[in-house]
């Protein structure tokens, strides 16, 4: 029973000490830096690359809490931006010797957003939107994505050596615009929904499976992206009795009456 209690007033010291030395001890700029190097680190080992991130107003909070103004991640223009985050160091983790922090926020047009970083060894992200408009995603935008939407991205991305992870990403009520570029066309106005799995791994991402779905119409994508250039395949499987005048553009990438196979060559967010 001593024993026990000795325990238990142990743990009890530990905490407030571990309490004491993150209110009093740790700056913000630190905890800042820390947030900012691991986004970066991991973007950086993505065939995206070269992208800033910026963590603006960090505010510590009793109990390892924290309290962040934005988190921006921009190219040549931003990409995009988490406002209003809060959340904090888990204590239960950081007892067992690891650093993680789960904070909460939103989107520009107030979309909830989900992080989970550990920064301390076997260094990772895990990122999660639970719905978001085409208008609260910039990177979507830049990548040549213009109309309406509501979507939603779920992923785990680990930093060892190089980046490894995967991602799923889906889209409801679709009303996007054909995209017509040097390497390919793709018909975007045709379907109303989409899902796919993403996987990463040394800095290429493979598009394992990209659904799309219209009304009598279906497609999938398959292919690479490398170094910010995507090639790949995309195939159209319209169903009998679908608008003929809907499928003209695609003519010149028929298979048959109802498969359509449309190469895709592009660099990533320059195909607008």
């Amino acid at each position: 029973m001593r024993w026990t209690l000795r325990c238990l007033l142990a743990l009890l010291g530990l905490g407030v000490v571990l309490v004491l030395v993150w209110y009093l001890a740790v700056p913000g700029e630190f905890v800042e830096d820390r947030i900012e190097g691991l986004l970066e680190a991991t973007l950086l080992n993505t065939p995206i690359g070269g992208v800033d991130v910026e963590v603006e107003g960090v505010r510590k909070t009793p109990l390892f809490g924290l309290r962040i103004e934005s988190i921006t991640v921009s190219g040549k223009r931003p990409l995009i931006t988490l406002y209003r985050l809060q959340g904090g160091i888990q204590l239960q983790k950081l007892l067992a010797g690891r650093v993680e922090a789960v904070i909460k926020g939103e989107l520009e047009e107030g979309s909830p957003v989900l992080l989970t970083l550990r920064m301390g060894g076997g260094k990772s992200v895990y990122v999660e939107v639970p719905e978001a408009g085409v208008e609260d995603l910039p990177i979507l935008q830049e990548a040549g994505l213009k109309g309406e939407g509501v979507f939603s991205l779920r992923g785990l991305f680990r930093l060892r050596r190089t980046l490894e992870g995967t991602a799923v990403l889906k889209g409801r009520d679709l009303k996007l615009s054909d995209i017509s570029m040097k390497g390919g066309y793709i018909p975007l106005g045709l379907f109303h929904t989409l899902r796919g799995a993403l996987r990463i791994n040394s800095g290429v991402v493979e598009v394992t499976s990209l659904g799309l779905e219209g009304d009598r119409v279906y497609s999938r994508i398959k292919g690479v992206l490398r170094g910010g250039r995507f090639i790949g395949q995309m195939e159209v499987f319209p169903e009998p009795g679908f608008s003929k005048l809907l499928l003209a553009p695609l003519e010149r990438y028929r298979v048959s009456d109802y498969h359509y196979r449309i190469p895709l060559d592009f660099n990533l967010l320059t195909t607008s």
